[in-house]
C-alpha cells in the first residue's frame, strides 16, 4: 500500500500544539496519541481524547491540512469533546483541578480565531457536550439532577430544557435533542424541538424504548414489537411515526445521519437510505472490527484502534458482505468477545488473555454483532495503593451495549512475592476524571478470588490500599479502621488523623452505610426532613437512605448533628442489610436488654445472632453514644460476614 507522508513541521498557533499526521493511501490515517474514547467528526474535523500523563486532553485532526495536535495542555481534565464547523467543545474541570468528585464545566475553541473560553454559565457539573447548528447542548449534573442545558453560540444565552434525574443518553443534531428517559416507570424516549422550543414525548407503551439517534432533525430509536426490537423515526416537521424495520429480527441503529440509516438485523450490517420506509439493503464494511462507525455526507468513516478509514457509502453497498478480520497485532495482549448463539442462551463470558478475569454479561443488553477485546497494561499507580497484576482495559470493536449494563467480574489473582495486607485487597474502576473508585466486592482469600459487579467498560485493576493515620498507633480500633478505610467506606481529617473516640454523628455514618451498601447515591427534590438542606454535606447520602427505607428521622426532622446511639446505628445497619429477627430471646443474657427500644429489638437480636455485636460486661448500652472506632468496628465486622475480604 502506497504511504504518503506530510514533512513534519511544529507550529504553535494560540497555544495550540500543531504537528504533522501520517496519512495512508485510500483515506487510512493514523490517530495519534490513541483516542481514548469515542472519536467525533464533523467535515474535515476529528477530535478525541486521550489519556497520558495521568489526565485526559483533547486533540484534533484536519483530514484536509494533515494537521494534528492537542487542544488542551492543563494538568486537570478535558474529556468527551464534540466538534461542528469550525469549533469543538469539551468539558473541563481546570477551575476545580483539586475536587477529587470533578466538578466540569464546558469550554469552547475557535479554529478561525485561535479562542478558548468557558461558555457555562452556571455552578454544577457540566458533562459530555454536543455542538450542531450553532447551539451546544450537555447534562448538568447538580443536586441529585441530571439537568439538560442548551448553549446559543450567537447569542451567548444559556437555558435548562429539562430538569430532572431520569434522562440519560442524550443526542443532538441542531434540531433536535433526543433522550431515554424513566419518569413514567420504564424508557421511554423523549425530545426538545428548538424551532418550536417544545418537549415532545415520543413513545408512550409500556415497554423499554432506547438508544436513540438524531439526524436531520428526525429521531430513530429501538421498540419491541411482537417480542422483537424494531426501529421506529418521528421528525417533527411531518408530525408521523414510522416503522423503519420489520421482520423476526432485532434490530439495532448503528449510525444515521438523516438520510442514511446504517443498522445491525440478526448479526448482519444493513443500510437504510430512507428513514421513512422499510427497506433495507446489504451492505459490508471495509473492516470487520471497527469501534466506532460515523456516516456523514455519502460516506462512511471506520475508528478501528487508532486509525481512521473512509469509503464512499456506494463501496459499502457494492461489497455486499463484511471481510473477516485477519490476525491483529494484539493477539498475545488482548481477549476477545463476539456475543455467538454457540454461547448460553442468556448470557455470554469473555476471559482475559492471562486467563485471570472473566466477563458475564445478560445477552439482551448487547446488539447481536457485539464484539470486544481486553488488553492488559502495566497499572503505572504508586502512592498509598500497591498493584496486584494488571490493569485490564476493555474495547468494544463491533456493535453495542446498553448504558449502565450490570457485567459480573470474577478475577483470579496471585501475590508473586507482594507483601501487602490480604483484607486490605480492593477491585478499582477508573472514573472519567482518571481517578481510582473501589468497587464493593466479595473476597474469597483462600482460592484469592475476586467477584463484583461492575456497570460500565472504564478500566479496571486490582490494588490493595494502605491508609494510615497518625493518631491510633495502639488504639484498640486500629486494624479494623485501617481495613474499613482501604475499602474505601471512612475517612480522616485533613490533619492526618481520625479520631477514633470521638462521637459519630448520624450524618457521618449514615455517609459511612451508603458507601459500605455500595448503592448510586441519589437525590430527592422535595427532602425527606426540614432540618436537612440540600445545602448540607451529607443530604444526598441522608436521602438516599431514606429513600430505601435505612433511616426514618423523628418528627420529619433527622437531626444530622447529634449523636448517634448504638440502638439507632445497629437498626440502621440490619435494615439496610434486609436483616432482622423476630426471635429476640437471646437479648436476654444482658442486662441493660429492657432498655431497648421495642422498635430496635428485631434488628439487636439479629446483630447479636451474627456476632456483629458482643456488648461490655453484659451490657449492650442501647442509648449510648456510638465512637468512630465502634462504628469502624462494627462495618469491619460486617464486611468480614459478607465475604468482602
Amino acid at each position: 500500500m502506497m504511504v504518503v507522508r506530510f514533512w513534519r513541521k511544529v507550529l504553535f498557533l494560540t497555544g495550540v500544539l500543531v504537528l504533522s499526521v501520517t496519512v495512508l493511501a485510500f483515506g487510512q490515517t493514523a490517530l495519534k496519541p490513541a483516542p481514548g474514547g469515542e472519536v467525533k467528526k464533523d467535515g474535515d474535523y476529528v477530535t478525541w481524547m486521550s489519556f497520558l500523563d495521568d489526565n485526559w486532553d483533547v486533540y484534533y485532526l484536519n483530514l484536509d491540512t494533515g494537521t494534528t495536535g492537542n487542544l488542551t495542555d492543563h494538568p486537570a481534565h478535558q474529556a468527551y469533546p464534540d466538534v461542528w464547523s469550525d469549533y469543538v467543545v469539551w468539558q473541563d474541570n481546570r477551575n476545580h483541578a483539586d475536587d477529587p468528585s470533578g466538578v466540569y464545566a464546558i469550554y469552547l475553541y475557535n479554529f478561525q480565531t485561535g479562542e478558548t473560553k468557558q461558555v457555562s454559565q452556571t455552578e454544577g457539573n457540566h458533562q459530555h457536550p454536543i455542538i450542531a447548528e450553532n447551539n451546544i447542548v450537555w447534562t448538568n449534573h447538580k443536586d441529585g439532577r441530571t439537568d439538560i442545558v442548551l448553549y446559543d453560540l450567537e447569542t451567548n444565552s444559556q437555558k435548562t430544557i429539562y430538569q430532572g434525574t431520569t434522562a440519560f443518553g442524550v443526542k443532538f443534531d441542531g434540531q433536535i435533542i433526543a433522550w431515554t428517559d424513566f419518569r413514567n416507570g420504564d424508557a421511554d424516549i423523549y425530545a426538545y424541538d428548538l424551532i418550536e422550543q417544545e418537549e415532545i414525548r415520543l413513545t408512550y407503551s409500556d415497554k423499554d424504548e432506547m438508544s436513540p439517534l438524531v439526524g436531520g432533525g428526525t429521531v430513530v430509536w429501538t421498540e419491541e414489537h411482537n417480542n422483537t426490537n424494531q426501529i421506529y423515526s418521528y421528525n417533527p416537521d411531518d408530525d408521523i411515526y414510522r416503522r423503519v424495520t420489520a421482520g423476526d429480527e432485532d434490530h439495532q441503529p448503528i449510525a444515521f445521519d438523516g438520510e442514511k440509516l446504517l443498522l445491525e438485523e440478526d448479526g448482519k450490517l444493513f443500510l437504510n437510505q430512507n428513514p421513512t420506509v422499510s427497506v433495507q439493503q446489504p451492505v459490508g464494511l471495509k473492516t470487520g472490527s471497527a469501534n466506532q462507525i460515523i456516516l456523514e455526507n455519502g460516506q462512511v468513516t471506520y475508528i478501528t484502534g487508532s486509525n481512521l478509514d473512509q469509503e464512499p457509502v456506494s463501496d459499502a453497498l457494492e461489497r455486499k458482505e463484511t471481510p473477516e478480520d485477519g490476525a491483529d497485532d494484539h493477539s498475545d495482549t488482548s481477549g476477545s468477545l463476539k456475543s455467538q448463539d454457540q454461547q448460553t442462551p442468556s448470557v455470554i463470558k469473555l476471559e482475559s488473555p492471562d486467563n485471570k478475569l472473566s466477563l458475564t454479561i445478560g445477552k439482551n443488553r448487547l446488539s447481536s454483532n457485539f464484539a470486544m477485546q481486553i488488553k492488559e497494561t502495566n497499572n503505572p499507580t504508586g502512592g498509598m495503593y500497591t498493584t496486584i497484576g494488571p490493569q485490564y482495559q476493555f474495547e468494544v470493536v463491533a456493535g453495542a451495549i446498553e448504558p449502565s449494563t450490570a457485567i459480573n467480574v470474577t478475577l483470579n489473582y496471585s501475590l508473586n512475592n507482594i507483601h501487602t495486607d490480604m483484607q486490605k485487597i480492593g477491585l478499582y474502576q477508573r472514573n472519567t476524571e482518571g481517578a481510582w473508585v473501589y468497587i464493593p466486592m466479595t473476597h474469597n482469600v483462600e482460592e484469592k478470588t475476586i467477584k463484583a459487579e461492575i456497570n460500565s467498560l472504564a478500566p479496571i485493576a486490582l490494588m490493595s490500599y494502605q491508609q494510615t493515620f497518625n493518631d491510633l498507633n495502639g488504639h484498640w480500633g486500629q486494624d479494623a479502621i485501617e481495613v474499613v478505610a482501604a475499602h474505601k467506606a471512612i475517612n480522616g481529617y485533613p490533619n492526618g488523623g481520625f479520631a477514633p473516640n470521638k462521637p459519630i454523628t448520624r450524618a457521618e455514618f449514615t455517609k459511612l452505610l451508603v458507601t459500605i451498601m455500595g448503592v448510586e447515591v441519589v437525590g430527592n427534590q422535595a427532602g425527606n426532613f426540614q432540618d436537612v438542606s440540600k445545602k448540607h454535606w451529607a443530604y444526598l447520602f441522608i436521602e438516599t437512605a431514606a429513600q430505601r427505607g435505612w433511616v426514618k428521622g423523628y418528627n420529619n426532622k433527622f437531626s444530622p448533628a447529634a449523636s448517634i446511639s448504638r440502638e439507632e446505628m445497629v437498626t440502621m445497619l440490619m435494615r439496610a442489610a434486609d436483616s432482622e429477627s423476630e426471635i429476640t430471646d437471646k437479648l436476654a443474657q444482658y442486662k441493660d436488654h429492657n432498655q431497648i427500644s421495642q422498635w430496635a429489638k428485631p434488628y439487636f437480636a439479629r446483630a447479636v445472632e451474627q456476632d456483629l455485636i458482643s456488648g461490655y460486661n453484659k451490657l449492650l448500652d442501647p442509648h449510648g453514644a456510638t465512637t468512630r472506632a465502634e462504628a469502624a468496628a462494627l462495618f469491619y465486622r460486617y464486611l468480614d460476614m459478607t465475604g468482602r475480604f
